[in-house]
């Protein structure tokens, strides 16, 4: 093999290995989670990507979900189509709400979860984007949190009364009926 042919292979293999221009898949696994807890989670992207953050919540343990990533005011980066599922083996349960704020002439795009109630099982938060550079070189930038909350239960007393009205109503539609 002549030394121009082993170069042109060796771009050959480049092109199709490393430059065909697909997106970058990542998955982070963070691990199962029986209380609460709140994850802190950062990324830098070059070329278009879809990182998949996997978590367990564990058996017999209900949690509220919520998430916030931002990519931060900037004049250098930006991932002006960045969004984000949330999934679990049925498929997407919760699409996240993207918004781009200026602080002009600067955007950041930010991507919200709402609050849900998850229980046991295995989920996957996707956060996807094609990043953007003003300059070469500067690679963009994400970060976020998810949250995982205790679910604040009913206080007792509000539980007795509501278990009271609940009670009187009963006895009067049983009332009624006697009457009748």
């Amino acid at each position: 093999m002549t030394r121009f042919s082993k170069l042109g292979f060796a771009l050959l293999m480049a092109l199709v290995s490393g430059f065909s221009g697909g997106a970058q898949a990542a998955t982070i696994a963070l691990g199962s989670y029986s209380g609460p807890s709140v994850i802190g989670v950062s990324q830098y992207r070059d070329s278009p990507f879809v990182d998949d953050y996997q978590f367990t919540i564990g058996p017999g343990v209900t949690l509220q979900f919520s998430a916030f990533f931002s990519t931060g005011f900037s004049n250098r980066f930006w991932i002006l189509d960045m969004g984000g599922t949330l999934s679990d083996s049925g498929g997407v349960i919760l699409n996240g709400i993207s918004e781009t704020v200026l602080l002009p002439p600067f955007p950041d795009r930010r991507v919200t979860f709402p609050v849900m109630t998850l229980g046991p099982g295995s989920y996957v938060l996707s956060i996807l984007g094609t990043p953007t550079s003003a300059y070469s070189g500067i690679t963009s930038f994400y970060s976020g949190s998810i949250t995982l909350a205790a679910i604040t239960p009913l206080p007792g007393a509000l539980l007795f009364l509501l278990t009271a009205l609940g009670a009187f109503a009963w006895l009067g539609r049983l009332r009624q009926r006697l009457a009748a």
